[in-house]
């Protein structure tokens, strides 16, 4: 996917993941404009419960198409018009 390509060196995502796994502590964790899963596969992975938010259908059917993609809870929203239980913690990547 393009955008795979045009973000793949946008910031280090081994040590994204390390960091937020840890400040979690193992979530639950909502990834905003989760997009492909860049960073919610891996941290599901690394036994994070992750949910992930995108705006948009075409980005969230690829996250669901990769290995570990049925392991993220997903919402088809727009991140202004969706409402957090005051518990969660939020991530957002560009």
């Amino acid at each position: 996917m393009v955008y795979d390509q045009i973000y793949a060196d946008a910031f280090r995502t081994t040590d994204a993941v390390r960091f937020l796994a840890n400040a979690t502590k193992g979530g639950p964790l909502l990834d905003l404009g989760v997009g492909t899963g860049r960073l919610a596969i891996p941290l599901a992975a690394a036994a994070v419960d992750v949910h992930g938010l995108d705006a948009s259908p075409a980005m969230l059917a690829e996250l669901r198409s990769r290995q570990g993609g049925d392991k993220i809870a997903v919402f088809e929203a727009d991140v202004i018009a969706f409402t957090l239980a005051e518990r969660d913690q939020v991530t957002c990547a560009r």
